[in-house]
């Protein structure tokens, strides 16, 4: 390994060094739902439940199955660790992976790794959410397609198809992109018909992986049908139709954007100002198959359009563009540099990017040198799940079960008691579904879960005819939304009583 590579290598990691104890500090300092689906779910997985068939899902398995490991690799006994563990478990596979590309990419990895570690907090890139996670494999595609210049050893054809899988598995927005650069890779010859067979078989482990955990009929109804029929004209999402040109000039379209500049938008102008300026010097040099190749790759990345400039929950879905977008920005810089001696273009693209890496420096250091109280964070996200899942575990008797409305997962995680329905959440868009609908009210009528958790408007999700078999614990003098089945408050005896109590609990 050369000195220069060394160098980088050594930049990394004081990068990751600042960002990796920051997100530590901040393990606990945001509750997001999207997580803890992963996290409840990666739980029923490890007591032998499958995934589609026992849990409805609409979402890719992977997430999930890779939560069953981190819970069965660490074991964690209560909340606070569950998402400890969970946090810590993405600060290692960014710090991993973002080494790995850095040693095998070089410097248009390190500037990378530079703007996007210490920014993507803003997109949650820190949570166990599968866009955190599926942003260094499909660095690594793009970073293959892009900079690479020969066709790949057995070794890294094998990881080309872990990756592929990896990505596919993960995120099903990215599917497009996804089937784009493998068709790239072999019209540019980067992947061979000789190198299929290791590619397939580097699939295979995570392909065979997601098969253990899952039912594939009941995968494709409720990732396929359920999604296609129900959810994307129900959620209000705007038709692929009307998006699609959105998605190709969001490069564009973020430079005409200027109300609420927030830190991603921000830079994002930065990069794609930088990003158009090198496009046009390309194309002057008569580059234009490689524009255009970026410009499609970078379009279908977005192709479940995202405005630029969202961030936290609006935004979380445009962590695979943007750090995507910061890749090809740093790629064309580098081939503009090393191939153009163009005074005014290399002038204006560093004026661009040391923009960004300003605006960089200047939005990340309030987050990543901030004060948490780990502690205090806790007791704000998490602890009024904690408190409804342990009067759960109080009250509780072999067989009886829970049901969740609409999506406080984790008091199921608290609770440690089995789910009333394959339905472990429940939103207003699925009470219009008649394959959700219909099973699940007919669980209430004939054997209603002995606990109901409903943070329901009235008439918003169709269920409140079935409130009347139970009783809602009260807290504090006020009326909670944990309710217990009226059959069962009779049988709790003193011991559980004093228990309910101790937390403020009463019925």
């Amino acid at each position: 390994m050369n000195v220069h590579k060394i160098l980088i290598i050594l930049a990394t990691l004081v990068v990751l060094l600042i960002t990796s104890r920051s997100y530590q500090n901040q393990a606990l300092s945001f509750h997001f739902v999207d997580e803890e689906d992963n996290l409840v779910l990666g739980k029923y997985l490890l007591q032998g439940e499958k995934l589609y068939e026992d849990l409805f899902s609409h979402h890719q398995p992977l997430s999930y199955v890779f939560s069953a490991g981190v819970q069965k690799l660490t074991s964690p006994n209560s909340i606070f660790l569950l998402i400890k563990r969970h946090r810590e478990a993405v600060i290692f596979w960014a710090a991993a992976w973002s080494i790995f590309l850095v040693a095998r990419f070089g410097l248009p990895m390190l500037l990378t790794v530079i703007i996007f570690e210490p920014l993507k907090i803003f997109l949650l890139g820190n949570l166990f959410l599968s866009e955190s996670l599926v942003v260094y494999p499909l660095v690594y595609l793009l970073s293959w397609a892009f900079l690479s210049h020969h066709p790949p050893t057995k070794y890294e054809s094998v990881f080309l198809g872990f990756c592929f899988i990896l990505t596919w598995l993960l995120l099903a927005p990215l599917w497009p992109a996804t089937i784009f650069l493998f068709g790239m890779l072999l019209w540019q010859k980067k992947l061979l018909i000789s190198d299929l067979l290791p590619f397939f078989l580097g699939s295979l482990p995570l392909l065979a992986v997601s098969l253990l955990f899952m039912t594939p009929a009941a995968y494709f109804n409720d990732v396929f049908y359920i999604n296609f029929k129900y959810y994307i004209p129900l959620s209000g999402q705007p038709p692929l139709t009307q998006t699609a040109l959105a998605a190709f000039f969001t490069p564009f379209l973020s430079l005409l954007s200027w109300e609420g500049r927030s830190a991603t938008l921000q830079v994002t102008q930065f990069l794609s100002g930088l990003l158009i300026l090198n496009w046009g010097l390309m194309l002057t040099k008569k580059q234009w198959k490689l524009v255009i190749l970026m410009f499609l790759a970078l379009g279908l990345i977005n192709i479940r359009y995202v405005m630029p400039g969202q961030q936290t929950y609006s935004g979380f879905h445009l962590l695979p563009w943007f750090a995507s977008l910061i890749l090809m920005a740093a790629i064309t810089t580098f081939i503009v540099w090393k191939s153009y001696q163009v005074r005014r273009w290399q002038l204006s693209g560093t004026i661009l990017l040391i923009g960004a890496l300003s605006v960089t420096v200047k939005e990340a250091q309030g987050s990543l040198f901030a004060t948490y109280d780990i502690n205090k964070d806790f007791y704000i996200n998490y602890s009024r799940q904690t408190d409804f899942g342990q009067a759960v575990k109080i009250m509780k008797t072999p067989g009886e079960k829970l049901m969740v409305v609409p999506d406080e997962w984790l008091i199921y995680w608290q609770a440690d008691i089995d789910h009333a329905s394959v339905m472990v959440n429940y939103y207003a868009w699925m009470s219009k579904v008649p394959q959700i609908r219909d099973p699940l009210y007919q669980i209430f009528a004939q054997t209603p879960p002995t606990y109901l958790y409903c943070d329901c408007k009235w008439g918003y999700f169709g269920l409140e005819e079935y409130f009347l078999r139970y009783v809602k614990l009260t807290r504090d003098g006020q009326e909670t939304k944990l309710m217990v089945l009226k059959e069962k408050v009779p049988t709790l005896t003193k011991d559980q009583k004093d228990q309910l109590d101790f937390y403020n609990f009463k019925f």
